[in-house]
């Protein structure tokens, strides 16, 4: 008698930046990496809201390249202003669904510049 040991679906998400912190309208990019995910159904991204987790309707201009497959799924998010918490659900042909670890934006006001400014100022004297 064989017995298999199928090891339980988990889905990792990951920004293109390693500290998750994003300049005001800065693009931001989230991946997602499904293991061991057969049968898979559907996945959607979502974010929590005051009012409890919800759906994001990536047909809006602001997550324009997003891309959603049983096999891949990446969020592209445009211009990014929030601090939102962001994360992937799946369901599956058996009924279960599954949710990915959750990532905050880290959303900073602006970025520092650093220049010299240099007065031409006339010599005004008095005689």
């Amino acid at each position: 008698m064989f017995m298999f040991f199928l090891e339980k679906p988990t889905i990792e998400i990951c920004c293109d930046q390693e500290d998750d912190m994003y300049y005001v309208g800065e693009d931001v990019t989230m991946k997602a990496e499904l293991k061991n995910a057969s049968n898979v159904l559907c996945v959607v991204w979502q974010t929590e809201t005051p009012n409890g987790d919800q759906a994001l309707d990536i047909t809006q201009s602001k997550y324009k390249g997003t891309k959603i497959t049983t096999e891949e799924a990446r969020l592209c998010i445009r211009g990014c202003l929030d601090k939102e918490t962001y994360f992937l659900l799946a369901a599956f042909s058996d009924g279960t669904e599954i949710s990915s670890n959750r990532i905050r934006l880290n959303i900073i006001k602006g970025k520092l510049y650093s220049f010299e400014c240099e007065f031409n100022v006339p010599d005004i004297s008095l005689h």
